[in-house]
């Protein structure tokens, strides 16, 4: 789960994988009930996880959240993803 929480408790969400040269991962938006939509996902070189690594901002406003994720020197493809809860 990431921080900051968004507006009326929507939350962001995270998953991230890597296997050998290769990285991926997909936010999720969750309700304040718990029901979670997928609503982007990326992929990096060389196994890199920004969200494990703390790369990455999250900001909120009225009519949603864009998570934007940095890759330092493995490239993150796409580094912006917008979380909105239904």
């Amino acid at each position: 789960m990431l921080e900051p929480v968004g507006p009326n408790g929507c939350r962001a969400v995270a998953r991230e994988y890597s296997f050998l040269f290769a990285g991926s991962g997909q936010v999720y938006a969750v309700d304040p009930i718990g029901i979670g939509t997928r609503v982007g996902s990326w992929t990096t070189d060389a196994g890199y996880e920004p969200i494990a690594d703390g790369s990455y901002t999250l900001r909120w406003d009225s009519g949603g959240g864009i998570l934007r994720l940095m890759g330092g020197i493995d490239p993150v493809r796409p580094a912006l993803h917008a979380v909105t809860c239904g």
